[in-house]
Formats: C-alpha cells, structure tokens, sequence
C-alpha cells in the first residue's frame, strides 16, 4: 500500500512540474517574442496569448500589441531562439489607414456598419509598422488589399452604400483589390466586430458562426474605380 502511495505521489509531483516547467517555458517564449518584435519595429510589445507551435516546433505563435496601440491585436510567428520573426502587425495598422480612409466615403449613409480591412498576403515583410498606403504599392505592387465593409441586413439606404464606396477617396487612387460588402444578420453587427477585433482571424468558429446567415457583394476596384454598376450592385442585394 505504501508503495502504491509513493507512486502515485511521485506521479501527482512530476505532473505538477510538468505543468510548472511548460508555465515557465510560456513566460519565456513571450518574453522572447516581445523582445524580437521590439527589435524589429523599435516599439514595446506585451504578448497577450502564447498559441502554441509549428513546423516541428521551429517556430512558436503568439498573439500581441504594441503598448503605442493597445487596440490591434495582431499574430507573430516566432523562430526558438527569436533571430527571426514573421507578423501581421504592420498589415493591422495599414489596414486601419485605408477602413478610416474607405470610411469617409459613408458619410451620407446613416445606418451602422463596420469596416475591417487587410492585403490578401498579411505577412509581408516590413520593419515600418507606419508604412503609408503609397510606400505599400510601391513596395509591394502585387498585394491587393480586402475592404470588408459589414452592414446590418435590415439597414436603410442600401444605395447610399454603393454610391459612397464607388467614389474611393484620392488616398486609395492607387491600390487595386476588392470592396466586400458583406451583410450580416440584424442585430449581429456589434458581435462581429468583436469577433474580429478578439481573434484576428476571419478562418475561425467564431467568426464563421456569425457570418452563417450572411451573404456578401464583391466590389472589384483598381486605380479609384469600381467595376461592379450600381444596377448589379441592387440585383445582388437580397431582400
């Protein structure tokens, strides 16, 4: 009986320092992922969620912000020792200069939506997390960006929708990719955005939970034009 106790005791002790060293391990891995991404774009990181790794354990994703921006959470794909870091996070914040900049053409339309914008290759790589959406194009000029505009299903003024987005600001003249104007169920909005904001990731449950009874319009845009007629556009909108 005795022995059967030492056993199991020493069992319930190595599981403890399993858990105790994989805690540490996080808590350095993090660390170390902060330190690679503040090197890389000279600003204070804080890794939020350590997601485990890949590639034969190579690489380590965690999920962080930057204590300038607290509000963009973004992905980091980090090597063991931290030579080499790969992220979205210049991509988040580009993404919210061109959702502001699409933004200004829906001011006549008064119902609530949602915007969330991001190129279809995120990890591109840069060490300028304030690039502009001109050095964007020039630097990458076979990255097309996804505006995803998100409307309650039951709003009014659907065509005041298409005529703000088929006049694209001059500071989007020169990116070409798609406007998807997606309509969420009523009254599902706020939690999409969540969603979005939360996880970062338009693949997960979550986000395709919500996005169940939806239906989306696709704008194809180039140079400041739309491709896509504002009679096509009503066609596609479901009543």
């Amino acid at each position: 009986m005795n022995m059967k106790k030492n056993g199991l005791l020493k069992g319930i002790i190595a599981c403890i320092m399993t858990v105790m060293t994989t805690g540490c391990e996080k808590t350095d891995l993090k660390k170390l992922a902060e330190e690679a991404l503040q090197k890389k774009y000279n600003e204070t990181f804080v890794a939020s969620d350590y997601k485990g790794s890949r590639l034969q354990g190579d690489y380590y994703t965690i999920y962080a912000y930057s204590e300038s921006y607290p509000d963009i959470t973004f992905r980091a794909d980090v090597n063991a020792d931290g030579s080499d870091v790969s992220d979205n996070y210049a991509a988040k914040r580009l993404g919210m200069k061109i959702s502001d900049a699409a933004a200004m053409s829906l001011k006549d339309f008064g119902g609530e939506y949602f915007i969330y914008s991001h190129p279809m290759i995120e990890d591109f790589y840069t060490n300028n997390a304030d690039l502009s959406i001109e050095e964007f194009v020039s630097s990458f000029p076979s990255n097309t960006f996804n505006i995803n505009v998100y409307v309650d299903r039951e709003s009014e003024d659907i065509e005041k929708i298409y005529d703000g987005l088929s006049t694209l600001p001059s500071s989007l003249s020169t990116m070409k990719g798609s406007i998807n104007v997606c309509f969420v169920q009523h009254g599902s909005l706020k939690d999409v955005q969540n969603a979005i904001e939360e996880t970062d990731d338009l693949n997960g449950d979550a986000y395709k939970k919500l996005m169940n009874d939806s239906y989306t319009i696709h704008i194809p845009f180039e140079k400041g034009s739309v491709s896509l007629t504002k009679g096509q556009f009503m066609n596609e909108v479901k009543s």
